[in-house]
């Protein structure tokens, strides 16, 4: 049994550039016996007050990390059979409710499949795009469930394993319905076990056609994580680098065009920075934007939202930094998605009190990216039911998806994030 409880503490109204105001009484709890995706109204579009307004979604089934296909209105995910986590799983593929944003599970196509638990790939089916239309791409797993590899889900639901690809698991494929295939990025590991697992040994990527070539993203750094940016053929990862002089290591964005050739360091200020983002800013013309979490100037074991804009190529200046909106309880934030609304651009995240949202309890927010938007006009809001109260509860991979109405003007926007089952 699932159960969702939502006490009666009253919160002001989070209205558009108004700070948020700690509930008077214990947050608005959400309760489950396994992993479950609640989404929550963001208000934007809608007019004040605004008040958080939360619902399960797809009640009866299991659903963590679902991934969005937008510009299609579905959803992916997958549900493992045994509670372990490993052996066959299934692969949903269900319709969302574009004026509603409620995901059809109930009639969605189902794809059994063996899936690479999540110990081995820490992610789930992703989605591509390219003049192939869309795919979904994810990490499925050898006879004996021992190595993960590299599996696409075709626009029939048939399954089609990758060549070569024993020890990848799948980390980003690109979207860019205009590029003839879609290229992967993907996790390599090695075939020996060190302490009883596998060891990464690199990033890499390749084009999804028969006259593939692996290559890998920085092979001479060590890389953490990575995505495409919208053009589907340029890498934004971070990369640890020493000082010369000093030896300390420090992570770095680096951008790589893998069509050109080369790579660019960013920044040269020392300063850490993960998670990074990148999406086409309306505000800026169609520009390119990326966001990064910034491991702060004077607490090393702080983590603030930086944006970034384009210059010119792959030069990038500090567009705005974005303030935690609880910064006593929850003052590190993480997961940061962009997602644009109406010319405007908007981030979705979880902010949560130390650095490891695996484990740490945290609360779901969006935000307007653009700071020289009039004051009445910026928002900052926490969405999820829990406010500025550390509830206990595990909210995990939050995602923005914008609505339409009838006539497919769009509307408003909801965001959706995982609810962890206590374990």
């Amino acid at each position: 049994m699932r159960l969702c409880v939502f006490g009666t503490a009253s919160m002001l109204a989070l209205g558009l550039g108004l700070s948020p105001v700690l509930p008077a009484g214990p947050a608005m709890a959400q309760v489950v016996e396994s992993d479950t995706t609640f989404s929550c109204d963001t208000g934007i579009g809608k007019p004040l007050p605004f008040t958080p307004s939360c619902r399960e979604e797809a009640p009866g089934f299991e659903m963590r990390g679902p991934e969005f296909d937008e510009e299609r209105y579905r959803a992916t995910w997958v549900r493992y059979l045994e509670p372990t986590d490993e052996g066959d799983a299934l692969i949903y593929v269900a319709d969302v409710d574009p004026i509603t944003g409620v995901i059809n599970a109930e009639e969605a196509e189902t794809i059994l499949s063996k899936v690479a638990p999540p110990k081995a790939t820490n992610n789930g089916p992703e989605w591509a795009d390219s003049q192939r239309g869309p795919e979904i791409f994810f990490s499925c797993a050898n006879p004996d469930y021992t190595r993960p590899r590299l599996c696409r889900i075709n626009a029939d639901f048939s399954v089609t394993e990758l060549q070569g690809t024993t020890g990848y698991s799948i980390r980003s494929p690109a979207k860019n319905a205009s590029n003839p295939v879609p290229k992967i990025y993907y996790e390599a590991r090695s075939d020996t076990f060190d302490d009883g697992e596998y060891v990464r040994i690199g990033f890499a990527y390749r084009a999804d056609e028969e006259n593939f070539e692996d290559k890998f993203a920085d092979p001479d750094g060590f890389v953490k994580g990575g995505r495409w940016m919208p053009d589907g053929k340029t890498l934004i990862y971070s990369r640890y680098t020493a000082n010369s002089e000093t030896r300390e290591v420090s992570i770095n964005v680096f951008v790589h065009d893998t069509e050109r050739g080369g790579r660019q360091r960013l920044f040269n200020d020392g300063r850490d920075r993960i998670n990074a983002r990148a999406w086409e800013a309306p505000e800026l013309g169609g520009k390119i934007a990326f966001m990064a979490t910034l491991l702060d100037e004077d607490d090393n074991d702080s983590w603030d939202l930086a944006v970034y804009r384009q210059v010119e190529g792959f030069e990038f200046e500090l567009w705005t930094i974005l303030e935690p909106i609880c910064p006593e309880t929850f003052p590190n934030s993480f997961s940061p998605e962009p997602f644009v609304f109406e010319g405007r651009s908007y981030v979705s995240g979880l902010s949560v009190p130390g650095g490891d949202v695996n484990t740490d309890t945290g609360t779901v927010w969006v935000k307007t990216v653009d700071p020289d938007l009039p004051e009445e006009e910026k928002i900052a809001r926490i969405i999820s039911a829990n406010g500025c109260v550390n509830d206990g509860v595990i909210r995990k991979d939050p995602e923005g998806l914008p609505l339409q109405d009838a006539e497919g003007n769009i509307v408003g926007a909801r965001v959706y994030y995982t609810v962890r089952a206590p374990k």
